[in-house]
């Protein structure tokens, strides 16, 4: 916990820490858990060469829940879950936190006695947390202009290439159903009536943010640019 924590909210955390880890050490099944808190303020101060001085203030909470067992075969099993808010006063409540302990048990638990399954090809439905975390990985990455870095080094150039978003080709063509739109709202502060800690009013670059309509209706409108200029893509977003 930070040093702008009270003393009251400290001790509230670590008594919230210790019934979270409580509940996974009741399973005799789960070899191993973890379970922690943090809470971190600071300020970042950026200056450039042509004068920008932005002094952005940093808040970030988080809790983590992390449990391990081991199948009768051996197979090491891992399971848990984590919340990063911008203040602990946003983080669940202790029965939230309790409530979501006890549903990691139980699928370690089920996990460690269910029969191998066979192999298989084929759709993937994929829903809360992790239809999150599976946008974030693939379709967030493939929306990142990047080029390869100048290089005299052919060896290196497989590499460079390689880092390249295939989608710098597709501006303007279909890249999802029709369905389908896709906008970085960096200006989005709160959802449903709850703060977004992801959101920022400046990037990392000293440039003003700006929402930015990526894909309309399944066509690719642009990429997520930085100060590095692309062709067709000459000014940051």
């Amino acid at each position: 916990i930070s040093e702008t924590a009270t003393e009251q909210t400290t001790a509230d955390w670590v008594e919230r820490t210790k019934q979270v880890s409580a509940v996974l050490l009741s399973s005799p099944d789960i070899r191993t858990s973890e379970v922690w808190a943090t809470s971190a303020r600071s300020t970042r101060y950026f200056l450039n060469s042509e004068g920008t001085k932005v002094v952005t203030p940093v808040r970030v909470a988080t809790v983590q829940i992390e449990a391990e067992t081991q199948a009768d075969d051996g197979m090491v099993l891992r399971d848990g879950v984590s919340f990063i808010e911008s203040d602990l006063a946003h983080l669940p409540s202790v029965a939230d936190l309790l409530q979501r302990g006890r549903e990691v048990v139980s699928r370690l638990v089920a996990a460690r006695t269910a029969a191998i399954g066979e192999e298989y090809t084929g759709p993937v439905l994929i829903e809360k947390e992790a239809s999150a975390q599976f946008v974030a990985q693939t379709l967030v990455q493939l929306m990142l202009a990047r080029r390869a870095p100048d290089s005299d080094n052919l060896r290196m150039s497989p590499i460079y290439q390689s880092q390249v978003s295939p989608f710098i080709a597709r501006l303007g063509l279909r890249v999802l159903p029709d369905a389908f739109s896709v906008v970085d709202t960096p200006s989005l502060a709160q959802f449903n009536g709850r703060p977004i800690p992801g959101a920022y009013a400046v990037d990392d670059e000293g440039v003003q943010a700006k929402d930015v309509t990526l894909v309309e209706k399944g066509r690719l409108v642009t990429l997520l640019t930085g100060r590095t200029p692309q062709r067709k893509l000459m000014r940051s977003n």
